[in-house]
């Protein structure tokens, strides 16, 4: 038996040694090929990954531009549009910022504010600050179908309303003569 099971084993030892080598170029070969795909794919992956973000800041750019125009908080007054995008209170320091746009719906003129004031709930009211983007508080040639952004920003607000009642923008008119556009229920939001 002892020969028997050696016989089996050289056998065992010969086959195995036969089909147990393989050709490792082959391998190599698609290994290197299998490499290059994954490359080919990393490089698509990164390049769709760079057009995501860009469209991603696209969509953004789009939804604020969307959620100035569907404004709900609009008026008219002398022929200039009133929007207000965004009524923010800050706790710290008690103050309320509005934020909105202008946009003249006629001729070139000249646009200046006398007087900005919110009134609360209560009756308190409270006198603004205004400025544009550049700083300034007026426009000298405010042109037509434009939109110009606006922050007004109220100081010293004693409680932490929650609606603003009136927020009443007090103008020069194109003609000279003022007039006053009023906005009215603007809910806070506070931080």
């Amino acid at each position: 038996m002892n020969k028997h099971q050696l016989l089996t084993f050289l056998i065992f030892l010969l086959l195995s040694s036969s089909y147990g080598q393989t050709d490792c170029s082959k391998l190599e070969t698609n290994n290197q090929t299998l490499k290059s795909e994954l490359d080919k794919k990393n490089g698509i992956i990164d390049s769709q990954a760079q057009e995501l973000s860009k469209l991603k800041t696209q969509n953004n750019y789009f939804k604020e531009t969307l959620d100035l125009l569907n404004t709900t908080n609009s008026k008219e007054g002398d022929k200039v549009l009133y929007r207000i995008n965004s009524v923010e209170g800050n706790l710290s320091v008690g103050t309320i910022s509005i934020t909105g746009t202008i946009e003249n719906l006629s001729i070139v003129k000249r646009w200046q504010s006398k007087k900005i004031k919110i009134i609360d709930l209560k009756g308190n009211a409270y006198n603004g600050k205004l400025r544009f983007n550049d700083g300034t508080w007026s426009i000298a040639q405010f042109q037509k179908n434009i939109p110009i952004k606006f922050t007004v920003t109220f100081n010293k607000i004693l409680e932490e309303t929650q609606i603003i009642r009136a927020l009443m923008f007090d103008m020069y008119g194109a003609n000279g003569k003022g007039h006053i556009v009023t906005l009215k229920n603007l809910e806070v939001q506070w931080q």
